[in-house]
């Protein structure tokens, strides 16, 4: 239930007020300066307030300042320009790019090309490990279970962010699109953990209940799911809070990963393994029913 209604609210959130997307995607104009003395994001963005164009973020590496704005004509960057000197006497411009909304088509379709040749990889894998699995259970049940997991999280992250989006800003960018990979790479790590034990508790103790073999799997892996997030996410939220605000959404888009990751494991591939059961009893049911009712 908990599953269904995050789940249901990440949907509905994403219909509702839809994902906002950064240059990346949207397309814009990136400004690079070399800044002396290494001016604070906000000092920057103070200066430029005379101009029209908003600054979209900054991306600081070194002494180059990245500035990310809308699709600029030649008068409007050269008013920032001015703009800049005028407020950085010493500052120099190093590059000038303009990105168009059309790459950030093309490289959203790679990333969901990518989350796709992930997903069936990922269950001809276990479908090709898990081959020695003994009954109830089917070896592509362990892959499927795993992709469903994923896609959990996956969903979980973007309707996270569509409200994030609404309330603070949150943008969709490249980086977002790296944190999802990540996330999908830590939630299948964790899931297969899990899913290994329980292959190994089902040889070993064939004779019991298959829900029984389950649980405690998951009983002796929790320990080993939890010290790995609790460890992980320490990083990750001293990052968030002391890292450059660049990486701020990045962060948040891992932190609420793991979270989902994790817990889509422990509550939701192992589950689904489970539910597959049932379903596969009835198929049968249904099947000798219907090979009565021809024979008379």
């Amino acid at each position: 239930m908990i599953t269904l209604a995050l789940v249901t609210l990440a949907i509905v959130a994403i219909g509702i007020w839809g994902l906002k997307l950064g240059i990346d995607f949207s397309g814009g104009t990136i400004i690079e300066y070399n800044l002396v003395g290494k001016p604070e994001t906000k000092d920057v963005e103070t200066k430029l307030q005379g101009t029209d164009k908003k600054i979209a973020k900054i991306i600081v590496a070194g002494d180059t300042y990245s500035l990310y704005f809308e699709p600029l004509k030649d008068t409007e960057r050269d008013a920032i320009e001015a703009q800049i000197i005028k407020a950085y006497p010493s500052s120099k411009r190093v590059a000038v790019e303009t990105i168009s909304s059309s790459v950030g088509v093309d490289q959203s379709k790679s990333a969901l090309l990518s989350i796709l040749f992930a997903s069936i990889g990922i269950i001809i894998f276990l479908t090709i490990s898990f081959k020695k699995v003994t009954a109830p259970f089917k070896s592509w049940e362990f892959g499927v279970s795993a992709v469903l997991a994923l896609l959990h999280d996956a969903i979980i992250v973007l309707g996270a962010f569509a409200i994030l989006g609404h309330y603070f800003g949150a943008e969709i960018d490249l980086l977002f699109i790296t944190a999802i990979l990540t996330v999908i790479g830590f939630s299948v790590h964790d899931t297969i953990v899990v899913f290994d034990r329980i292959r190994e508790n089902v040889i070993k103790y064939g004779s019991l209940d298959y829900k029984t073999v389950v649980n405690n799997s998951l009983v002796e892996t929790l320990a080993r799911s939890i010290n790995l997030t609790v460890t992980t996410l320490l990083v990750l939220l001293a990052l968030f809070v002391l890292g450059p605000e660049s990486l701020r959404w990045f962060l948040a888009a891992l932190i609420i990963g793991m979270f989902s990751g994790t817990y889509s494991s422990i509550f939701v591939a192992s589950q689904i393994l489970i539910l597959f059961q049932p379903i596969k009893e009835k198929l049968k049911t249904l099947k000798i029913f219907k090979g009565k009712k021809k024979e008379k």
